[in-house]
């Protein structure tokens, strides 16, 4: 999920049509061949994708269909290989990311920024305070433990009890201590 988050929604659709004037054509199209296979930069961009003549990636060409080579590098040159971006106000995204969660059922996104650090400190600065006003955002791990709540994903995955990496596993040396936990010690 990426988002272009401003004061107002036409303050952040200006922040993000700089982000896209910022972008190279040429460097989507090269991206696109690295991601998808089939190189179509060089094809006209009126050109329907079906008429491609290529052995290559024939599921994503079809996938397109009457598309145009143009109308597909325009919209890799935007977004690459992740959706459109939600742009707007902190609260106004923060509410379709709530919106999102209710009706797929799911408790956390993926924050893949348009650009850095910026699109991180605008979604921090910007949408999170909007989470937290609305107790959509977990802030309190410890409590949330305690009840039952989000865990860590090493826990998910070995289960309770196993939020940190053994004390003797190489990479335990390389843990920052917390407040109210020894370096390197596991968590409680």
């Amino acid at each position: 999920m990426s988002c272009a988050v401003a004061r107002s929604t036409e303050e952040a659709r200006k922040k993000r049509q700089s982000m896209l004037s910022a972008r190279n054509p040429d460097i989507a199209a090269a991206s696109y061949a690295m991601f998808a296979g089939p190189e179509i930069g060089n094809h006209p961009p009126d050109m329907p994708m079906y008429s491609l003549a290529t052995e290559m990636s024939q599921t994503r060409i079809l996938r397109h269909g009457h598309t145009t080579v143009g109308e597909v590098l325009e919209d890799w040159h935007g977004n690459g290989v992740k959706p459109e971006p939600l742009v707007g106000t902190g609260a106004g995204i923060a509410d379709t990311l709530i919106a999102f969660a209710d009706d797929a059922d799911i408790d956390g996104f993926v924050l893949t920024p348009l650009v850095q650090p910026m699109g991180t400190l605008d979604f921090v600065n910007g949408v999170l305070p909007e989470l937290d006003r609305r107790g959509a955002r977990s802030v309190n791990d410890a409590e949330d433990r305690a009840g039952g709540g989000p865990k860590t994903l090493r826990e998910s995955l070995f289960g309770p009890g196993d939020a940190w990496l053994a004390f003797d596993h190489p990479g335990a040396a390389f843990r920052e201590p917390s407040p109210g936990r020894r370096s390197g010690a596991q968590g409680e």
